[in-house]
C-alpha cells in the first residue's frame, strides 16, 4: 500500500510539473498571450496604462456600466486568430499590472494591482484551459474624489497536436471570489468579464511553420457580471454565466479573447479565481514533497 501511494503521488508530481501531458498523446503547446491595462481615478481626471502609451477616448462618466462590454469609450478586446495579442505576456508564469494615484496620501489616493495568468493542467473539456485572475485589487481611500476603474483586454493562443478533440462544457460555472466594501450610502462597485473561445485550423510544414487553413470559428464565450449599491461589506462566489462547444479533433488553435473591469466609488474590491479542488492541492503537495524542481506546461 506504501509503494502504490508513493507511485500515485509521483505520478500525480509529473503531472502537476507538465512531464505527463495527455494518455491520448494530445500535445497543447502556448503560442502566446498578451494583456492590456487601463486604470483612471478621480472621475477619469488621472489616467495610466502597461504598456504605457495606451489611450482613450472621453470621460466614461460614473457607473453602473453596461454589462458585457468594455468600459465606455475604452479599446475593444483583441480578436481571436493565430496572432499573438498586443501587451505584455501573462502565459504561463502570470503578469502582473500596478497602478497608484497617491493623491493627497492613502487616505484620498486610489491604487490598483491586477494578476492574470493561465491553466491548461490536463483538460477534458473546453472549458479546462483557463484564464485565470490570481489576485486582482482596486482600493479607494475613503476620501478619494471621484470614480475609477481598472479595466484588462487579454488574448490567448493555444496550439493543439494530436488532437483528438475535447468535449463541450455546459454551463461549467467557473467560479470566481469578490471580496471587499462600499463605503457610502450612494457608493457602487462592479465587476464584470467576458471570454470569448474561438477556434482556427491550421496546419504545419515541416518547418514547424503554422499555417491557417480554415475560417476562425466561435466557441461559445463564459462571462461575469456583478454589481452592487449602497453602503456595505462584500463577500461572495461568483460563477461564470454560458457554455462552450466541443473543441474540434485535428490540428488547430485555441484562442481565449476578453476583457475584465473592475470599477467603482468609493470602493474596495479584490476578484481571485478560486482555488483547485483539494484533490488537486493535494497532488501539489506531493510535487513540493518528491519533486526537486517544477516544469510548467509548455
Amino acid at each position: 500500500m506504501k509503494r502504490r501511494l508513493t507511485f500515485l503521488l509521483m505520478f500525480g508530481c509529473l503531472i502537476s510539473s507538465g512531464i505527463v501531458s495527455r494518455s491520448e498523446a494530445q500535445t497543447i503547446t502556448r503560442m502566446g498571450s498578451g494583456v492590456e491595462a487601463m486604470f483612471a481615478s478621480q472621475s477619469d481626471a488621472f489616467r495610466d496604462s502597461d504598456p504605457t502609451g495606451i489611450t482613450w477616448g472621453a470621460a466614461a462618466g460614473p457607473g453602473l456600466y453596461t454589462a458585457g462590454n468594455v468600459i465606455p469609450n475604452l479599446p475593444a478586446a483583441p480578436l481571436p486568430g493565430i496572432t499573438t495579442a498586443p501587451g505584455n505576456a501573462f502565459a504561463n508564469g502570470g503578469y502582473t499590472s500596478i497602478f497608484a494615484d497617491n493623491l493627497a496620501g492613502s487616505t484620498s489616493g486610489t491604487q490598483a494591482q491586477a494578476t492574470i495568468d493561465d491553466l491548461i493542467g490536463l483538460p477534458t473539456t473546453t472549458a479546462d484551459v483557463q484564464i485565470l485572475f490570481p489576485n486582482w485589487r482596486l482600493a479607494q481611500g475613503p476620501t478619494a474624489p471621484g470614480y475609477a476603474y481598472n479595466q484588462l483586454n487579454f488574448g490567448s493562443n493555444y496550439l493543439f497536436t494530436f488532437n483528438p478533440g475535447l468535449a463541450p462544457a455546459i454551463n461549467p460555472a467557473v467560479p470566481l471570489l469578490l471580496v471587499g466594501n462600499t463605503q457610502g450610502l450612494t457608493s457602487y462597485a462592479q465587476f464584470d468579464a467576458l471570454l470569448n473561445y474561438s477556434w482556427t485550423p491550421v496546419t504545419l510544414n515541416s518547418a514547424g511553420i503554422i499555417t491557417g487553413s480554415g475560417p476562425t470559428s466561435s466557441l461559445g464565450s463564459l462571462s461575469y457580471s456583478w454589481s452592487t449599491l449602497g453602503a456595505g461589506p462584500i463577500f461572495l462566489t461568483l460563477n461564470s454565466s454560458g457554455s462552450l462547444l466541443a473543441t474540434p479533433g485535428g490540428n488547430g488553435v485555441l484562442s481565449i479573447t476578453g476583457h475584465g473591469w473592475v470599477a467603482g466609488d468609493p470602493f474596495d474590491l479584490t476578484v481571485s479565481s478560486v482555488p483547485e479542488p483539494t484533490s488537486m492541492m493535494l497532488v501539489g503537495v506531493a510535487c513540493l514533497l518528491l519533486c526537486p524542481r517544477r516544469r510548467h506546461v509548455v
